[in-house]
């Protein structure tokens, strides 16, 4: 079961990029799709998040990882919820700190479940991120959204 948290939001990414081509972000995608498509948006970044969350909260970690992982996972269902970013300045803050935050808490997770033993996986995303930045900056978030839940992700199977 653990192995299909990350099942519905790699099925839209992977449709979205095979639709439309690879996005500004994954969110960006949003205003591509036809307003009937939508909510496969907000559904595959929702039920991915609570999958993760529920999915873990059982495995006993410590009460500090367990606060990081719901963090983690509520900052992307933020996001997610408010994925009409740029209709408003307030949304645009919701969901922007949403995704921020999602991500963060997710490495800190990490960090805290593994005691600094997660360098050998987190450190080398940051440095693919960062690669990737210095190549693309057209599209660069869209892979830093990629790279940062497929670490969190591989990281909650370890």
């Amino acid at each position: 079961m653990k192995y299909l948290t990350i099942l519905p939001a790699l099925i839209y990414i992977a449709l979205v990029w095979h639709k439309y081509g690879v996005q500004k972000s994954i969110s960006e995608s949003y205003y591509r799709l036809t307003t009937n498509q939508q909510p496969y948006f907000w559904a595959s970044l929702t039920i991915t998040s609570f999958a993760i969350i529920f999915v873990y909260l059982h495995n006993h970690f410590n009460i500090l990882s367990n606060i990081l992982l719901i963090l983690a996972g509520s900052g992307i269902c933020y996001s997610a919820a408010a994925a009409f970013f740029k209709d408003s300045k307030i949304i645009n803050t919701v969901h922007t700190y949403g995704a921020s935050l999602g991500y963060a808490f997710g490495y800190l997770f990490l960090i805290s479940v593994f005691n600094f033993d997660s360098v050998w996986f987190v450190v080398p995303s940051f440095l693919l991120m960062w690669i990737i930045y210095k190549i693309n900056k057209k599209n660069y978030v869209w892979w830093f959204e990629i790279i940062g839940m497929i670490t969190i992700w591989i990281g909650t199977l370890i």
